[in-house]
């Protein structure tokens, strides 16, 4: 078996994701009608990760330059039906992949893809996108590299789902298993099968920087949160992103998403999925919970002497940042974003400060490097003040201030905390 990343890239590479047996029917059927059109292959295809893959697999192959495709009817018109037909025909149906043993992490998977899809394309459309179809693409396809696994390295995959049942984070798990994340082996697949550029971006820590792949990579982590438990704390703070995301308050995001859910339940119920749509009727209301007998107090046990307090550790990079909590995942995907733009771009000190909901302010989020009682932890600022962010945020650019051109501009902060 292999050993490395680029082993497994090899070794996957050359190998199909299955279809499901739904879609390759629909797909024959439509082929057998001459009034069939792109649109109306789209239809039926935009549900199965593996038969998309296997059209955007033959666009990278037949089209070296990227160019950006803005749905899957816009690649099928770019390769041509003809080709579409070659490059799917002799796809495995998953369903008739050792049809006694149940393959419960592919179907996840699928499962988690589909979602993902769905609420990346209805971001994008409440956002303002002007191609949210490109961003459903980009989060069907956003694990790849998992969904190979799952269909050609099961025993390995079913090795990780164990570690993470036991409580080890997915991606440790991983690497227990493997010398490496699933996340990075997702990157690598799309850049070996040269998926679309979006597809490739939002696999990339600087995506998390960017509005349109942040949009794919918010939907592919409220599809996987959710999946596991809609009432999480980690679900809760992904409404809160998404809040951030397109300046809707987090409250009216969990009624759409929740909506959403029910909607493609509809949609996909012939398809061998699981919607998490299900769930939604087990998820705890308020009322319910004020209802629900509560535990009788026990006696509290006698006070201990109290040790001596000792002196605070020095918060590692990922334990530095300030207000607002964050799951573990992001605080990972921050610290890698963060630790790539201080090593690439020789910075002392890095850090995130998002823009608040009501557009206003700024104020320090995430940060690594500096002392732990820097100014800059505690950063916060008033858009409403003239000065150098405010100037930058009416037009974000790259920008570089050092002494020669500092009196050009306004004071970088009015406060001179910088």
């Amino acid at each position: 078996m292999p050993k490395t990343l680029e082993e497994w890239v090899t070794h996957l590479g050359v190998s199909p994701l299955p279809t499901m047996e739904p879609t390759a029917r629909r797909f024959r059927l439509l082929i057998d009608r001459t009034s069939s059109t792109n649109a109306d292959y789209q239809d039926v295809i935009k549900y199965d990760p593996g038969f998309t893959l296997a059209i955007f697999r033959a666009f990278g192959r037949n089209n070296p330059v990227a160019e950006s495709i803005h749905s899957i009817a816009h690649a099928i018109s770019m390769l041509g039906i003809d080709l579409v037909i070659d490059s799917t025909r002799r796809l495995p149906v998953l369903e008739e992949l050792k049809p006694n043993l149940p393959h419960p992490g592919i179907y996840r998977c699928y499962s988690r893809a589909v979602h993902s899809a769905w609420y990346a394309l209805h971001l994008g459309q409440w956002a303002g996108d002007k191609n949210p179809y490109e961003m459903a693409i980009a989060a069907l396809l956003h694990e790849c590299g998992e969904m190979a696994l799952w269909a050609h390295a099961e025993q390995e995959m079913q090795h990780v789902q164990r570690y993470v049942d036991s409580g080890i984070d997915r991606m440790d798990a991983a690497r227990k298993v493997f010398s490496f994340s699933l996340e990075e082996l997702n990157l690598a697949m799309a850049q070996r099968w040269g998926l679309p550029p979006l597809t490739v971006e939002a696999l990339q820590g600087f995506g998390a920087l960017e509005k349109r792949p942040l949009g794919v990579i918010v939907a592919n982590s409220i599809a996987q949160a959710s999946e596991e438990d809609w009432n999480s704390q980690k679900t809760l703070e992904l409404f809160e992103l998404a809040e951030e995301y397109l300046n809707i308050p987090a409250d009216r995001i969990a009624a759409r998403i929740h909506g959403l859910t029910a909607a493609l339940a509809r949609e996909i119920h012939e398809l061998p999925l699981r919607s998490t749509a299900q769930d939604l009727l087990q998820v705890e209301t308020r009322s319910e919970a004020e209802k629900a007998p509560q535990p009788v107090a026990k006696p509290s046990p006698a006070p201990k002497a109290k040790k001596k307090p000792q002196a605070p550790a020095e918060p590692s990079e990922a334990e530095a940042r300030t207000a607002g909590t964050l799951d573990k995942e992001s605080q990972e995907l921050l610290t890698r974003i963060m630790r790539q733009l201080r090593d690439e771009a020789g910075l002392q000190r890095a850090m995130f400060a998002p823009l608040s909901s009501e557009g206003d302010t700024l104020k320090v989020r995430f940060m690594i490097g500096g002392k732990k009682d820097s100014p800059l932890r505690k950063f916060r600022l008033d858009l409403g003040q003239r000065s150098l962010f405010s100037i930058l945020m009416e037009k974000p650019k790259g920008f570089w201030l050092n002494q020669e051109n500092q009196g050009k501009y306004a004071p970088p902060d009015p406060r001179g905390a910088a």
